[in-house]
C-alpha cells in the first residue's frame, strides 16, 4: 500500500496550487505534461485530494502509461475510501481499481504485478486465493512474456469483472 502512495504522490496529476475546480482541472489535464501532471499530482495527493488526483492522472492512464495506470488503482482500491471520484460509483470503485491494475500488469509494470500475485496469493480487493495465478503473475515479474499467459489463465477462470 506504501508504494502506491508513493507513486499517487510523484506520479498522479491534481489541481495546480491555486486547486482549480475538477471540471477546470479535467479540461486542462490533456494540456499537461507528464512532468507538469507529476508536480501537480504531489501537490494534490499531498493534501488529499484524490478525486482530482484520479481525474487528471486519467489522461495519461488512458494513453496507455502503465505506471499512472498503476496509481489510479491506488486512488481506487485504497486512498480515496470515504472519498467521493466524480464518475466512479463507489460499488464500482475496486472494479474500476481493479481494471487499472491490469492494465498496468498487461503494460509491464512491476509493481503491478507484484501487487496482482499478492492480491492472488492471499485473497484480496475480492480476488480469490489462487496459488496457480499468484505464482504465474511473480514468474511474470522477470519474464514480460508471460504475462499474456496469465491474463489468459486469469479470464478463463472468469476472474475478470
Amino acid at each position: 500500500m506504501g508504494r502506491h502512495l508513493a507513486l499517487v504522490i510523484s506520479v498522479i496529476s491534481g489541481c495546480l496550487v491555486t486547486f482549480i475546480p475538477v471540471l477546470t482541472c479535467r479540461a486542462s489535464a490533456e494540456d499537461l505534461s507528464r512532468e507538469d501532471t507529476i508536480k501537480a499530482g504531489k501537490q494534490a495527493a499531498e493534501v488529499g485530494d484524490f478525486n482530482a488526483v484520479y481525474h487528471l492522472g486519467l489522461p495519461l492512464a488512458e494513453k496507455g502509461d502503465a505506471e499512472i495506470q498503476y496509481g489510479l488503482s491506488g486512488v481506487l482500491l485504497y486512498y480515496a475510501e470515504g472519498i467521493p471520484i466524480e464518475g466512479v460509483a463507489d460499488g464500482d470503485r475496486r472494479k474500476i481499481g481493479l481494471m487499472w491494475l491490469r492494465k498496468a500488469v498487461e503494460g509491464g509494470w512491476e509493481p503491478a504485478l507484484e501487487e496482482i500475485a499478492l492480491f492472488y496469493r492471499w485473497g484480496e480487493k475480492g480476488l480469490p486465493r489462487d496459488s496457480e495465478l499468484s505464482n504465474c503473475f511473480t514468474q511474470a515479474e522477470g519474464n514480460h512474456s508471460r504475462i499474456v499467459k496469465c491474463r489468459q489463465l486469469e479470464h478463463a477462470k472468469g476472474y475478470e469483472q
